[in-house]
This record gives structure tokens, sequence and C-alpha cells, in this order.
């Protein structure tokens, strides 16, 4: 059985939140920042 994470970004500069979930968070976050 694999596992998911759930997590909330906040963008300063956008002033925004983003909800999402993955199997990786650490790949995930990578993606986000390129």
């Amino acid at each position: 059985m694999m596992g998911y994470y759930v997590y909330i970004l906040y963008s300063v500069s956008s002033d925004l939140f983003y909800i999402g979930s993955s199997a990786d968070p650490e790949e995930r976050l990578l993606k986000h920042l390129i």
C-alpha cells in the first residue's frame, strides 16, 4: 500500500494558498519551485 501526502503551500508573491497531494512530496515541491 502506497501512502500519499496532502500539503498546503503559500505563495507570498501571489498571496495565494495551493493545496495538493503527492506520493513523493519532496519531488513535488521541487516541481513547484521550477
